[in-house]
C-alpha cells in the first residue's frame, strides 16, 4: 500500500467573505469551541488575527513542511464559486505559480457537479490556469451524483477524488477514480461539527482506518488535509496532521502523488 496526500484550498483571504456567510459562522463557533474548552485563549486570538490580517491559508507553510518530508502532496484549486468558496480568479492563479514553482501537483477543486456545460467550463478555465491539459478533480464537499464520474471521463480528466470510502481506486471509462479514506473533518467533528480535542480518540479512528485499508489491499491510502488547519490557530488539526505523516514515515509506507499513480497503473492495465 502506498498513500496519497492531498491539500484541498477553500479559502485564500477573509476579505473574499464579505457576501457570504463564513465570517459569522467562524466567529460564532470560535466563541463556542472557546467557552467550552475546546480550543484555548491562544488559539481564538490567532483566529481574529488571521481576519484582522486578511490571511485565511498556510500554503506556504505547507508546502514547505512537504517538501521536508519528501510528501508529493496534490493542491486542489477552485476557479470558480460556491459553497464557501469565493475567492478569485487571479488569487488562484498567483498561488498556481507558487506551487508549481515548488514542484507540487495541481488539481482544480470543482464546484458544479451535474451541469456538463458549466462542469466543461470550469475544465477550461483550470486550463489556463495551469497552461497544461492533463490533471485531477476533487468535487467542493465531495458532491456527485450517479452522473457526476461519468462527466468527468468526458471531459477527459486524468483523475478524481470526489468521493469517500474504504474502497480500492477503479476506472470510468478513461477516469482513474481514487476514494477519500481518511479526511481531515470526518476525523475531527463531532455531529455538531464543533472541535473535537480527544487526541487519543481521532488517532484511534485514524489508525483504524489505516487498518481497514490494509485489510482490503487497497492500492493507495489516501489523505485530504486542508491548508487551512497547518496552523496555530488550528492546533489539534495541525498536530494530528504533524502525527499522521510521521506514523505513517515510521511504518515505511512510500507517498506518491496522484499523477505518479495514474501511470502506475497505466502501467499495469
Amino acid at each position: 500500500m502506498k498513500v496519497i496526500v492531498s491539500h484541498d484550498v477553500d479559502h485564500i483571504t477573509a476579505l473574499e467573505h464579505l457576501g457570504d456567510n463564513i465570517l459569522m459562522k467562524l466567529g460564532i463557533k470560535s466563541i463556542i469551541e472557546l467557552t467550552r474548552g475546546k480550543i484555548s485563549r491562544s488559539e481564538f486570538a490567532n483566529r481574529i488575527k488571521e481576519v484582522c490580517y486578511n490571511r485565511f491559508q498556510n500554503i506556504r507553510e505547507l508546502i514547505e513542511f512537504d517538501l521536508e518530508n519528501k510528501i508529493p502532496a496534490t493542491f486542489f484549486l477552485g476557479v470558480a464559486n460556491g459553497l464557501g468558496l469565493s475567492y478569485s480568479f487571479s488569487d488562484a492563479s498567483k498561488w498556481a505559480k507558487i506551487i508549481q514553482l515548488k514542484g507540487f501537483d495541481i488539481g482544480i477543486h470543482g464546484i458544479e457537479c451535474t451541469d456538463l456545460n458549466i462542469m466543461k467550463e470550469e475544465y477550461e478555465k483550470f486550463q489556463l490556469l495551469i497552461n497544461d491539459n492533463q490533471f485531477g478533480i476533487r468535487i467542493h464537499y465531495l458532491r456527485t451524483d450517479e452522473r457526476t464520474l461519468l462527466k468527468l471521463d468526458k471531459l477527459h480528466y486524468l483523475f478524481d477524488s470526489s468521493s469517500e470510502s474504504i474502497s480500492d481506486c477503479y476506472k470510468i471509462g478513461l477516469l482513474w477514480e481514487f476514494p477519500v479514506h481518511i479526511m481531515d473533518g470526518r476525523i475531527w467533528y463531532h455531529q455538531k461539527r464543533f472541535q473535537n480535542d480527544l487526541t487519543k480518540t481521532m488517532k484511534k479512528k485514524t489508525l483504524e482506518i489505516i487498518e481497514a485499508v490494509k485489510s482490503q489491499n487497497i492500492r493507495y491510502l489516501t489523505i485530504l488535509f486542508h491548508d487551512r488547519y497547518f496552523s496555530p490557530s488550528y492546533l489539534t488539526f495541525k498536530s494530528w496532521y504533524l502525527w499522521l505523516i510521521e506514523y505513517l514515515q515510521n511504518q515505511h509506507f512510500e507517498f506518491i502523488s496522484y499523477r505518479q499513480a495514474v501511470r502506475e497503473l497505466t502501467k499495469i492495465t
